[in-house]
């Protein structure tokens, strides 16, 4: 066969089905379908009419933005090195055009349900160190998540657990209606046995969210989303040791806080995030530069007591203040900062003619905003692989729904 008769969409397709497959369950596995998304889109040229497709995508453009404005910040970076190191995981968003460009509108439901086909293994495999039943990499019953970390994992669980919601609300059939009651039970009672408190707020959130958008008589909606709630809550505090830890070191967090005590994780961020936002008010347009946030990290952390409270590690040339918005306004100043909100109001703004669609992507900037409040996600392998799917997902999604 000719190799320019070969179908590389279809390909693609199928390599993307893969890629949500492995994204919850691994890593190496993901790594292998982008390289091959990649690869066929490179094999299928006709690059003119792709690149013409990408320019009338305001959320590519401004993607787009996002990284070269990061470029560009590297000339006043004070460590130009590390900001080179820094940029190279934007690699990942690479797909996003690629999806953007071949995606079947027939492949859709297929990538959803790989997604949630691997969030079920990893769920498997999460009960059975849970149950003691499996022996995976010295796991134990208190941190019994498999294939990365908690917080990062809790999330995931959080967003299938609100997909498979939104799904009850749009299935018809009485099988799949049931199939997707009973997943939606194990995948909402896996969350609340890890100790993934990120995950575990954000669904408590989006649960009211999810119901609110899903069912008209609003007052309705709002009593059956309490009544959810706190049977969720009230169940995993009295059943799941982790959950209750959790929620007991939460709230003596908080106290202390009140008590201006800023130990404990929540305590660390809270300190984190006051000493990134005295940065930005003297870098306020463009920022310190990539790399440049450390510079001027311990005069303000020793100016506001801090310095006995921050237990942390900083890495050459980088500091993490567990906040996107933070760090953008402390690496790129207000104009990183707004090109980094454009581009979730781009997607708020997409047309989508499914509603099931419109919740989903509703859905997802939601969950992804507040999963963005305590990580930087736009650094950190699970979150933008994540993001990478969602978002070329949904924009692709909306493009194919709007051709006539």
């Amino acid at each position: 066969m000719n190799i320019l008769e070969v179908n590389y969409t279809k390909y693609i397709n199928l390599s993307l089905i893969g890629f949500a497959f492995s994204l919850p369950i691994s890593k190496a596995g993901t790594t292998a379908f982008s390289v091959t998304m990649i690869l066929f889109w490179l094999l299928s040229r006709d690059f003119v009419s792709k690149f013409n497709e990408l320019k009338r995508s305001k959320f590519i453009l401004l993607l787009v933005s996002l990284i070269l404005f990061s470029f560009l910040s590297i000339l006043w970076s004070p460590d130009k090195l590390f900001a080179f190191q820094f940029m190279q995981k934007y690699w990942h968003f690479l797909i996003i055009p690629v999806i953007y460009t071949s995606l079947n509108k027939k492949y859709v439901n297929s990538v959803i349900l790989a997604f949630l086909s691997g969030m079920f293994i990893s769920e498997i495999v999460l009960y059975g160190i849970f149950f003691e039943l499996i022996h995976y990499k010295n796991l134990s019953p208190s941190t019994p998540v498999p294939f990365m970390d908690w917080m990062n994992y809790s999330t995931y669980l959080s967003l299938a657990s609100l997909i498979l919601l939104n799904k009850i609300f749009f299935t018809e059939t009485l099988k799949w209606r049931t199939f997707y009651i009973l997943y939606f039970l194990v995948t909402t009672s896996s969350l609340f046995i890890n100790n993934g408190k990120t995950g575990q707020v954000i669904f408590i959130i989006m649960i009211f969210v999810t119901i609110l958008i899903n069912v008209q008589k609003k007052i309705r909606a709002l009593f059956l989303t309490l009544l959810l709630t706190f049977g969720i809550l009230a169940i995993a505090y009295t059943t799941s040791p982790n959950f209750n830890n959790g929620a007991n070191i939460v709230i003596a967090d908080i106290t202390n806080i009140i008590h201006n005590t800023y130990v404990g994780s929540f305590g660390q961020r809270v300190a984190l995030w006051t000493i990134g936002a005295n940065i930005f008010t003297n870098n306020i347009f463009v920022g310190t530069g990539i790399g440049g946030e450390v510079e001027n990290f311990d005069y303000y952390a020793n100016a506001l007591n801090f310095t006995h409270y921050i237990s942390m590690k900083i890495e050459t040339g980088f500091l993490d203040f567990h906040n996107s918005f933070i760090q953008y306004a402390v690496q790129l100043g207000l104009v990183g900062l707004f090109i980094f909100l454009a581009i979730f109001y781009s997607l708020a703004t997409l047309n989508f003619k499914t509603k099931e669609y419109h919740n989903l992507n509703i859905l997802f900037i939601s969950i992804f905003l507040l999963q963005s409040m305590t990580l930087f996600t736009f650094h950190l392998n699970h979150p933008m692989v994540l993001f990478a799917l969602f978002a070329g997902l949904l924009i692709s999604i909306s493009k194919l729904e709007n051709q006539t």
